[in-house]
């Protein structure tokens, strides 16, 4: 179901592949662009002039002004506090109400970074170096020997393995 009929598209709206977005029910305004793999449900409503990036989800009760940019991946939601199931059953539209969320004209929305999955990799590396024997194992410039370290213990500590051959 790539676009309904019942979607409002504003004039010169770019939509780069019909085929692979689902767009129904909501308005769109003039000169926007439209990336691949977007999902804009019912009752969302995107400004003019903006860029709505691939892979983003739009979902009911959602506004975006006019001029604004929505990066890759980014997910909106409607609902503080998510839940699948209400008293033991599954939700239905009548469980739960639909929380506004409003980006402002001129705005960015984009996917938050995720540092900790970088942080944990960066360990492992380092940890596989310290296994190796690395004098340095990602701790700065100088491998860890801090910042008023003397050239000759620097030294000392590059060449521990080449003194201990000889």
């Amino acid at each position: 179901m790539p676009i309904a009929p019942d979607v409002v598209l504003g004039t010169d709206v770019k939509i780069f592949h019909p085929t692979l977005v689902n767009l129904y029910g909501c308005r769109i305004g003039d000169d926007t662009k439209i990336g691949t793999f977007v999902e804009i449900q019912k009752n969302a409503v995107i400004g003019r002039r903006c860029k709505i990036s691939s892979h983003t989800f739009v979902c009911e009760g959602v506004t975006i002004e006019d001029d604004v940019f929505v990066g890759h991946g980014v997910m909106f939601i409607n609902d503080r506090y998510p839940r699948a199931t209400a008293d033991g059953r599954l939700q239905t539209e009548a469980d739960w109400q639909v929380v506004p969320t409003r980006i402002r004209q001129r705005s960015v929305a984009r996917q938050r970074r995720r540092h900790s999955v970088r942080r944990h990799h960066r360990r492992e590396r380092d940890d596989r170096r310290r296994r190796r024997g690395h004098a340095r194992c990602g701790r700065g410039r100088n491998g860890g020997r801090g910042a008023g370290a003397s050239p000759r213990l620097a030294d000392a500590i590059v060449n521990r393995g080449a003194r201990s051959a000889a």
